[in-house]
């Protein structure tokens, strides 16, 4: 099993985020997003957050105040419940994306972006650079691409970019075959997963419908 949610983020602030799906959130994360200073990034992780608990629920048949979570010294969180499911949550500008694998996964989405060499210079492979810069009309979808393909790994592997992701290639490297990016809506999404050959679409969630769903999730 292998699933991919995408939730757009409403852009002016709706009543729901606070009155029902920040409710549904630990008093630890809560406070986490209490201190992010910008109202649009504590907007995307309550949702992202929301669609995880409420996602959770349902496949767990549990209500959402039984659903419980540990975090790893790296800060990724763990499900604990049943053993077979794995997540991975990633944001962007107005988009949050929630992976469900029955192994560990990685996920990353991003809205456009320009190729940037000097950037391109810090993080990628001679390889990886070649891939972007070696057509101009592609190069910023390349970008992209390569990215979250970069972000995906190492969210997999729970290490952040450790060890040093710029010798890591993941068009060519031994990694390269369990990672897999497509174009949805605008934004570029890479997951990696050992059966990423499961990925094959992307489910698009209804901020109404999450709220609904919210609403019938326990609290």
């Amino acid at each position: 099993m292998l699933k991919i949610y995408f939730l757009e983020v409403p852009l002016d602030p709706a009543p729901e985020i606070e009155r029902i799906l920040y409710p549904l959130i630990s008093a630890r994360r809560r406070k986490a997003i209490d201190d992010i200073r910008e109202e649009a990034d504590r907007r995307l992780r309550v949702c992202g957050y929301a669609l995880l608990r409420v996602t959770m629920s349902e496949i767990a048949r549990l209500p959402n105040r039984k659903l419980h979570f540990s975090e790893d010294a790296f800060g990724k969180l763990h499900f604990l419940g049943p053993s077979d499911i794995h997540f991975n949550l990633s944001h962007t500008r107005h988009a949050v994306i929630l992976g469900l694998s029955s192994d560990v996964i990685g996920v990353d989405i991003e809205k456009p972006n320009q190729a940037d060499r000097l950037v391109a210079n810090e993080v990628f492979t001679p390889n990886e650079k070649q891939y972007i810069f070696s057509t101009r009309q592609s190069a910023d979808e390349r970008f992209n691409e390569v990215w979250t393909r970069k972000e995906a790994f190492a969210k997999r592997t729970g290490l952040g970019w450790t060890p040093d992701l710029r010798f890591v290639d993941i068009l060519s490297g031994e990694s390269a075959g369990d990672i897999r990016s497509i174009l949805y809506q605008g934004y570029t999404i890479s997951a990696c997963a050992s059966n990423i050959r499961e990925f094959d679409s992307v489910s698009r969630v209804d901020f109404q419908d999450l709220v609904l769903r919210a609403r019938l999730s326990g609290g």
